[in-house]
């Protein structure tokens, strides 16, 4: 059985690295590069502040700027002080799509790849925002980084279902190449197109998790496939959750522009909410937290955890 995978998989991975080099985007060399430093504002974790990026929307659709009194923090249930918050305005988009290409993805697969196409279509904003590919199955084969989407969506049209599955294997890879790479101020997301099932990772749903949440990278996680796997819309549901992101159950393909225009309205109303942290600099546990803003007319996207970056 391992054999009759690997032809598919040596094939695709011929593919995608012919297109995306031809379009000037080579393949990264073991998917990370040297680690740089990051000018995102990730959660430094400080007994003193702890800073991260949050979406608010206002249910009129108009939302101005919001002050340290309208926002409350829990941090493992106990209150803490808001410093500050200030927007976040075109804020560039560092992103990442996790692309699932293995067999449980056959039966929409070509649904799959038109929704994934027409997102970053609707969604990426050329010569401003930047991201990479991840095509995964059992293994995880990524492009560099690049300003245009068109080579990633080429890449996608082009490939091809084979192979078992390691959903949190290529999840936890992104998010560690997510927290050593350079980044702008703006939000790191991760765009999961997958099932959510998983038969052959050695990390766990829970590690993945924590990978991103070290990485401060929110995950937007897309599943056309829905009734494919019973635990796989749960598992979708805690990836974006717990990060703050949000997951999306589409059933055709004109329902990409609702899930845009959701994406479009939490990139263009981010801000970076500064908060005292009672957790020390030592402490790398993964920290429960509540993120509500006292006006009612607006709701507030924050991750529902955080955890410290690594050194």
């Amino acid at each position: 059985m391992a054999r009759r995978h690997q032809e598919p998989r040596m094939v695709q991975g011929a593919i995608f690295v012919a297109i995306l080099l031809l379009s000037g985007a080579p393949l990264a060399q073991n998917a990370v590069s040297s680690p740089q430093t990051s000018a995102v504002p990730d959660v430094v974790g400080a007994a003193s502040n702890s800073t991260l990026l949050i979406s608010a929307r206002a249910k009129n659709g108009a939302l101005g700027e919001l002050t340290a009194a309208d926002i409350e923090v829990k941090e493992d249930g106990k209150q803490v002080p808001v410093q500050q918050i200030r927007k976040l305005n075109q804020a560039p988009l560092h992103y990442c799509v996790v692309f699932d290409t293995s067999n449980s993805e056959r039966f929409r697969f070509k649904f799959q790849q038109e929704l994934a196409n027409e997102l970053l279509r609707q969604v990426v904003r050329t010569g401003t925002d930047r991201g990479w590919l991840a095509l995964f199955d059992v293994e995880s084969r990524q492009s560099n980084e690049i300003a245009d989407p068109v080579p990633i969506t080429n890449a996608i049209s082009a490939s091809k279902p084979a192979g078992p599955t390691a959903l949190y294997d290529a999840v936890t890879v992104c998010a560690n190449r997510m927290e050593k790479s350079r980044s702008e101020e703006g939000l790191r997301a991760m765009f999961v197109f997958s099932d959510g099932g998983d038969n052959q990772s050695r990390q766990t749903s829970e590690e993945a998790v924590d990978a991103a949440l070290s990485a401060s990278t929110r995950i937007y996680a897309i599943d056309p496939n829905q009734d494919a796997d019973r635990n796989g819309p749960g598992v979708l549901k805690k990836l974006a959750e717990d990060t703050g992101g949000r997951v999306f159950f589409p059933e055709r393909l004109k329902d990409v522009s609702s899930i845009a225009a959701a994406l479009n309205d939490d990139l263009q109303n981010l801000f970076a909410l500064t908060y005292a942290s009672g957790t020390s600099k030592s402490d790398r546990r993964s920290r429960w937290l509540e993120v509500k803003c006292t006006r009612k007319d607006v709701t507030v996207l924050a991750p529902k955890r955080v955890k410290l970056s690594r050194p």
